[in-house]
C-alpha cells in the first residue's frame, strides 16, 4: 500500500482517543488504572520523573510507600488519559451528570462579582480539563493553550475545548495581551500554575515546592501588577462515578507585591491541596527541571 494512503502517526492516536472516548467513565478509568500500572514496572520517562519527583517531595516515606505512590500516580495518570478523551469527545452533557459536588462555588461568584476579572488556578492536581469544561460552560472564560506538535491532536483538543466556549489565547506575547484585556472585561483566564516557562530566565523565579526549590512562573504577580483582580484555586478530584469540584480562595500572600512572596504563597497552596491526594498529582511532569 502506497505511504499516502497509510494513516499518519497524529490520525491513528486520535482514531484511539475517539474509541476508547466510547467507554463508560468506569470501565475506562479501569483500563487506564491497567495501563498506569504496568508503565510503573517498567523502565520509561514518565516512570523515572514520577520517582524522581516523588523521592525529592516525600523523603520521609519509607521504600514501599514511596514505591507505592509512584505506582498509584501512574496508574491516576493512565486513567487521567482516558478521562481526557472522553472530556474533549462526549457531549458537555455526559460530562455535566458525572459532576457530583461542588464546593466553594459561592466563592467563585463573590469573586466575579467584584467586576475586576478573576484569575483562576487550576494545578495538574486531579483532572484540569473538567475544571475548564465546567467553568467555561457558565462563565466567559480564556486560557492560555500551547498547541501540541502534532496536528491532528491539536485540532481535537481545540474542538474539545472550544465546545463550551471557552477561548483559546497563544502562549505567547499576543496571548497575554488577550489574557490581560479578557481580565480588563471582568472575565475569568485559567492559568496551570505549576506549569515550568519555557524562558526559565525571563518568566520564573525560585521558590519552594515541597521544600525543594523550583522554577515557579511569575505570570500571575505580573497579572495582578497590571489588573487588580481577583484569584481562586479550582480542582477536579477524581472520585468514584466522577468528579468533585473544590474552589478555594486565594491566600492574602498571592496578592503581595513582593513577587517572592506572591510566588511562594502560590506553591504552598498547591502544596497543601496536593498533600491531601498526592497521587492525583501529575508526577511524571518535569516539575524540577533545570535544578540539579
Amino acid at each position: 500500500m502506497p505511504a499516502s494512503f497509510l494513516p499518519s502517526k497524529g490520525q491513528v492516536q486520535v482514531a484511539l482517543l475517539r474509541l476508547v472516548s466510547l467507554l463508560p467513565l468506569g470501565l475506562g478509568r479501569c483500563l487506564g488504572r491497567v495501563i498506569g500500572r504496568m508503565i510503573s514496572f517498567t523502565d520509561n520517562y514518565n516512570t523515572r520523573i514520577t520517582q524522581e519527583n516523588i523521592v525529592r517531595c516525600f523523603p520521609h516515606l519509607d521504600e514501599s510507600e514511596k514505591r507505592g505512590l509512584i505506582r498509584s500516580s501512574l496508574e491516576h495518570t493512565g486513567m487521567l488519559s482516558i478521562e481526557m478523551a472522553m472530556v474533549w469527545c462526549k457531549p458537555t452533557s455526559w460530562l455535566e451528570q458525572r459532576i457530583l459536588k461542588v464546593s466553594g462555588i459561592e466563592i467563585f461568584e463573590a469573586a466575579l462579582a467584584q467586576g475586576t476579572g478573576v484569575i483562576m488556578l487550576a494545578p495538574h492536581l486531579g483532572n484540569w480539563e473538567v475544571v475548564g469544561q465546567y467553568i467555561a460552560s457558565r462563565y466567559p472564560m480564556m486560557n492560555m493553550y500551547t498547541p501540541p506538535k502534532i496536528p491532528e491532536m491539536d485540532a481535537l483538543i481545540s474542538e474539545g475545548r472550544n465546545k463550551t466556549g471557552s477561548q483559546l489565547a497563544p502562549a505567547n506575547q499576543r496571548g497575554l495581551v488577550m489574557l490581560l484585556k479578557h481580565l480588563k472585561a471582568g472575565h475569568t483566564i485559567g492559568i496551570l500554575p505549576d506549569q515550568v516557562p519555557d524562558d526559565k530566565n525571563r518568566g520564573s523565579i525560585i521558590a519552594p515546592f515541597f521544600a525543594q526549590p523550583a522554577h515557579t512562573m511569575t505570570l500571575v504577580t505580573q497579572m495582578l501588577k497590571k489588573v487588580q483582580c481577583q484569584i481562586v484555586v479550582v480542582v477536579a478530584v477524581r472520585v468514584k462515578g466522577g468528579f468533585e469540584l473544590q474552589i478555594t480562595a486565594a491566600p492574602q500572600g498571592l496578592y503581595s507585591e513582593d513577587t517572592q512572596t506572591s510566588v511562594s504563597a502560590m506553591n504552598q497552596t498547591l502544596q497543601a491541596l496536593i498533600e491531601k491526594i498526592p497521587e492525583q498529582y501529575q508526577w511524571e511532569y518535569k516539575r524540577f527541571k533545570g535544578i540539579k
